[in-house]
């Protein structure tokens, strides 16, 4: 069974571990409001990409089945004299 005194030092170098991920201040301390800050940042470029992918996505998809549409409709205009009888006019 360990000791109190392993304990702590067990805990302490926990926390060493854990805070040398961390970019450090001008006195050596944990920068946490940077690290925070940088995953705030990081995740709103990642909502602003998903918008921008989703808006080119939808424009595309848009404007594939309006050109999709015009050339239908440009094909039965200038074909309308051989499809009249297919369609019953």
């Amino acid at each position: 069974m360990a000791t109190d005194k392993e304990r702590i030092d067990k805990l302490e170098q926990d926390v060493k571990a854990l805070t040398s991920a961390f970019l450090k201040e001008e006195d050596g301390s944990p920068d946490f409001p940077g690290h925070r800050l940088y995953h705030r940042r990081r995740d709103e470029e990642e909502k602003d990409s998903k918008k921008k992918r989703s808006d080119v996505t939808t424009n595309l998809i848009t404007w594939a089945v309006a050109g999709i549409l015009t050339l239908v409709f440009t094909l039965m205009a200038h074909n309308w004299s051989a499809l009249a009888p297919l369609i019953g006019k």
